[in-house]
């Protein structure tokens, strides 16, 4: 049966670099062949390597990558991501963008014969509805078909806000608007992935703007703070997370700042700050007992946010000092200075993300046994 094409559009890599100036001039086209053809033939299926949290192969936490490995000098990916953009690298470097696709078709050509490694991060945050990403990564023949990269060795994973979803990263002024915010978000330019890339790290970021440890920015969603998300794959589905396979030497935590942030309001359940203070301490403990519980061997690193709010900084050098006292000398902190924050709404810009990623990976530096649990 004859392939049937929807709103077939051909991009050169260089009309992609005139959007992206970080794309390579390189001989690749990119065909946009809409959505697949039920009845058609398909290619042959790649073996895909992930390791972000999914279910019945949706996503929803940021920071989601796929990675393949294939020979020839083609192959077909269909993305599935309406509320996403994807960035497409092959052999390390940046071949496409995709904004917004639903269940579409892209075929990439004019490669040399390879073998290729092929990558795919979802760039941005989706909190409203989860996504399939990457559906399928195809070739002509089984001759194409490569195994799928193997699981690194080191692992890392992070529980935060908005800091290190990478919220409005890229961009260079603090008032955006919503599509602002969603376009320069980048979460493979945050620090977490920088720190996963100098060490050739897998990496989950399980993050979400606004979040708390107890109260979420501006007393929002009362019933979704941290401790209730982080147990989730889909953040909407009670579906507990398998971490089989999942075994972090890191664990990195920044979170509190949200909780600090904003006045009290009437109806929230805490009196003043000293109870808000008190709930926060309390819970984050038995959070980080969990943690522990899931992660025996991991090191638990907190990061902490210098000039931020007083009550935010003393209640988490209290929670590490109390924690630190049943006897876990396998958790420590690290403080970030005062930050520009010129992204929107004052996040961080591209040089804090550098300045945080620095501080982390110093603190690993220090410790070369880290990687082995000790």
């Amino acid at each position: 049966m004859k392939r049937f094409f929807l709103g077939l559009v051909f991009l050169t890599a260089t009309s992609v670099a005139a959007q992206n100036p970080e794309t390579p001039s390189i001989p690749l086209t990119v065909t946009n062949i809409g959505v697949p053809c039920p009845d058609c033939k398909e290619g042959e299926r790649v073996p895909i390597h992930s390791v972000a949290r999914a279910l019945h192969r949706t996503y929803q936490w940021p920071g989601a990558y796929w990675e393949a490995n294939i020979k020839g000098t083609s192959f077909d990916l269909i993305l599935n991501g309406k509320t996403n953009i994807f960035s497409v690298y092959v052999d390390g470097k940046k071949v496409d963008t995709q904004s917004k696709p639903i269940y579409t078709t892209f075929h990439y050509s004019r490669l040399s014969e390879g073998p290729h490694h092929i990558r795919v991060e979802a760039q941005t945050e989706s909190q409203g509805s989860s996504f399939m990403g990457v559906s399928r990564i195809l070739v002509r023949d089984t001759d194409s078909v490569l195994p799928a990269p193997a699981p690194r060795a080191r692992q890392i994973e992070y529980i935060c806000d908005s800091d290190m979803v990478g919220y409005a990263n890229t961009s260079t002024k603090r008032e955006c608007t919503k599509a602002e915010v969603f376009e320069t978000t980048d979460s493979h330019k945050a620090y977490p992935a920088q720190v996963a890339h100098k060490y050739n790290a897998d990496f989950q970021l399980n993050a979400y703007s606004g979040i708390g440890i107890v109260s979420n920015y501006d007393g929002s969603e009362p019933d979704r703070p941290m401790p209730v998300l982080y147990a989730r794959v889909l953040f909407d589905d009670p579906t507990p997370y398998d971490r089989k396979g999942w075994a972090p030497q890191v664990i990195v935590i920044a979170l509190g700042g949200n909780d600090f942030s904003t006045p009290l309001k009437p109806g929230e359940k805490w009196k003043d700050v000293a109870a808000l203070r008190a709930d926060w301490e309390a819970t984050f403990l038995t959070f980080l007992a969990d943690i522990r519980a899931q992660n025996p061997k991991a090191f638990i690193l907190i990061g902490l946010q210098d000039g931020f709010n007083e009550d935010y900084f003393a209640a988490s050098k209290s929670v590490l000092t109390a924690y630190k006292a049943t006897g876990d000398t396998k958790i420590d902190a690290v403080v970030y200075p005062k930050l520009e924050s010129t992204a929107c709404d004052w996040h961080p810009s591209l040089n804090d993300h550098k300045t945080m990623a620095d501080i982390v990976a110093s603190f690993i530096d220090q410790r070369p046994n880290i990687w082995q649990g000790k």
